[in-house]
């Protein structure tokens, strides 16, 4: 069974717009660049509302809970 030019140029047309379809919408990732390199100083005055010095510091559990909000 022969395919004709006309069945041809058409299935060539349909997937050339679905690559474009498909492809419109890819994004890529552009390199990301920190807004200053000075470090920032943090000094944790409190937890939980109560106020933070080393001797309520838990040694079992060193880690202190982060929330980073903009």
């Amino acid at each position: 069974m022969k395919i004709d030019l006309y069945t041809k140029a058409m299935l060539t047309i349909i997937a050339s717009c679905l690559l474009y379809l498909v492809a419109k919408d890819v994004v890529f990732i552009s390199h990301v660049q920190a807004q200053s390199s000075e470090s920032v100083n943090v000094n944790i005055v409190g937890m939980g509302g109560k106020p933070f010095n080393s001797l309520t510091f838990n040694s079992l559990n060193p880690a202190l809970p982060v929330k980073i909000v903009q």
